[in-house]
Order: C-alpha cells, then sequence, then structure tokens
C-alpha cells in the first residue's frame, strides 16, 4: 500500500477526470487505481502535460 497522501492524491485526478465520487475511487483496488491513473495519463500527450 501506498502513503495516505498519495493515495489521495491519485483519488483526486481520478475524480477530477472520470467524475467519480471520492467513495467510489477509495473502494478500487489498488491494481485498479493504478490502471485508472494509466489510462487518464495517455489520453493526455506529453506537450500539454509539460505546459
Amino acid at each position: 500500500m501506498y502513503a495516505e497522501d498519495r493515495l489521495l492524491s491519485d483519488a483526486a485526478y481520478i475524480a477530477h477526470n472520470l467524475h467519480w465520487s471520492l467513495g467510489s475511487i477509495l473502494d478500487l483496488e489498488h491494481r485498479d487505481r493504478e490502471f485508472l491513473l494509466t489510462q487518464i495519463e495517455s489520453w493526455y500527450p506529453a506537450e500539454e502535460v509539460e505546459a
């Protein structure tokens, strides 16, 4: 498991992009949250992220 700060940061990122509730995100298994983070990051070209 990872630190609470990281968990909340990841949850906020997922919530922002998918418009899910915090509870729904926290109910996910760690591997499922990691998968979602990877998928969301793939939606944005690197140039947009760095700007």
